[in-house]
């Protein structure tokens, strides 16, 4: 459920970009210190308090928060060239899982 449509996600990222102004890159965390993939993880944290949606259950647990940030649990950053990052998903937000697959609908639609 927190990834729900995952499967398609590249092919339809992949057709957004030519289509629009979209720009999107595929990063492989394997290859990512799980310092660096961490480090990664609370860089959004303080956004979700901002805007209150929850992720620390989405990519870990209570007690262990992040642990599957972009492992286990694959992970789409929304950046804005002057504010940084601007949204994650898949999150929590006022009770709905909105997972990546949802996002992209929304793209698609617009």
């Amino acid at each position: 459920m927190t990834n729900e449509g995952y499967s398609t996600v590249e092919d339809r990222l992949q057709k957004l970009n030519s289509k629009t102004l979209t720009k999107s890159e595929i990063l492989n965390t394997d290859s990512m210190s799980d310092e660096d993939r961490l480090s990664l993880y609370h860089s959004v944290v303080p956004l979700s308090v901002k805007y209150k949606f929850q992720i620390r259950r989405v990519f870990g647990s209570r007690r262990f928060c992040g642990t599957y940030f972009g492992l286990q649990v694959p992970a789409l950053l929304i950046y804005n060239e002057s504010d940084g990052i601007t949204d994650v998903f898949p999150k929590r937000f006022r009770g709905q899982f909105r997972t990546i697959s949802d996002y992209i609908s929304e793209l698609e639609r617009d």
